[in-house]
């Protein structure tokens, strides 16, 4: 319950809700949008902050789930890292090497000595 209230603390009204409505159970983004009163893409936006955050996870079927104050941190991590492959894929496809090469190599963006 302390976690709980913890959480509450770091979230705006709309990241409120939803948490709350995921407290009675895991949904999708549409069923959240629909018993938050919430537009939609308002409600995806809010659900990927707080999944950036480690609040919340989703699973494979496309739920989403509060998680638990000890899994955040791991939440988080494997969230960063599906982006990161997400982003090495789209760099593959439009044959964007040297960028995403620096940041393999250096671990940030390319800088001017790099293009030498």
């Amino acid at each position: 319950m302390e976690a709980y209230q913890n959480i509450l603390r770091t979230l705006n009204q709309k990241e409120t809700l939803i948490f709350n409505c995921l407290g009675t159970g895991d949904y999708t983004a549409e069923v959240i949008a629909r018993y938050t009163s919430m537009n939609i893409i308002t409600a995806r936006a809010r659900l990927s902050e707080m999944f950036d955050k480690g609040i919340i996870a989703q699973k494979e079927s496309g739920q989403y789930y509060a998680t638990h104050n000890d899994n955040m941190e791991e939440v988080q991590k494997q969230r960063l890292e599906a982006k990161f492959n997400k982003w090495v894929k789209l760099g593959l496809k439009h044959d964007w090497h040297f960028r995403y090469d620096t940041f393999i190599k250096h671990g940030g963006a390319p800088e001017p000595h790099h293009y030498e």
